[in-house]
């Protein structure tokens, strides 16, 4: 006799294994999904030739990195002002950060960088990933050059472990891009799963 309706509610309990046509899981969420989504935009310019940590009023300037939007309750932190630029976890887990940068050239500049400062100890030190470089061989004022970059971090633990963007060198008359609500540079951020 075959069965033509099976009521999976009220007859099957717990994971159905794969073996059986089943997925394994008691849940919808693989590995815990997405749960951060972050978009930030760098809210003014960097000073003019000048390196150092972005939106750190000691370090390059820039205003503050401002939320544009988040998608979930759970999100990232950042400091501003003096120290500022540093980007703290909600939670542990496995996060993409993704960076576009809007570089302005009014100078000539062959190696112009930007690149994320990793930290696992609060900034008591740091690691330097992802170095994102762009050369600029005219000295024609008012060039635009968009240089993006993606980063993907391990977060084990949400009181230690941190980022910020920082820029190389920078030539006299050069800065990153940033105005209110321009979105021209910007960060993206999303806990991709657990860690």
């Amino acid at each position: 006799m075959a069965l033509s309706k099976i009521d999976v509610a009220n007859m099957l309990t717990g994971a159905t294994p794969v073996a059986n046509g089943g997925t394994a899981l008691t849940s919808g969420f693989v590995n815990g999904g997405i749960s951060v989504a972050d978009h930030y935009y760098l809210a003014s310019s960097t000073t003019a030739g000048t390196a150092g940590i972005v939106a750190d009023s000691g370090g390059a300037g820039g205003g503050a990195w401002t939320k544009h939007i988040s998608q979930y309750t759970n999100t990232t932190a950042v400091t501003t002002g003096s120290g500022g630029g540093v980007f703290s976890f909600p939670s542990t887990g496995f996060y993409m950060v993704l960076g576009s940068l809007s570089f302005y050239s009014d100078t000539a500049d062959n190696d112009w960088s930007w690149f994320i400062e990793l930290s696992d100890d609060n900034f008591s030190s740091h690691t330097d990933v992802g170095h994102s470089r762009v050369s600029m061989q005219s000295s024609d004022p008012n060039n635009y050059i968009q240089n993006a970059n993606h980063f993907m971090i391990d977060v084990t633990n949400t009181t230690n472990d941190k980022f910020r963007v920082t820029l190389g060198s920078v030539a006299s008359g050069n800065y990153v891009y940033g105005a209110n609500e321009k979105l021209a540079s910007t960060l993206q951020i999303y806990r991709l799963g657990e860690t």
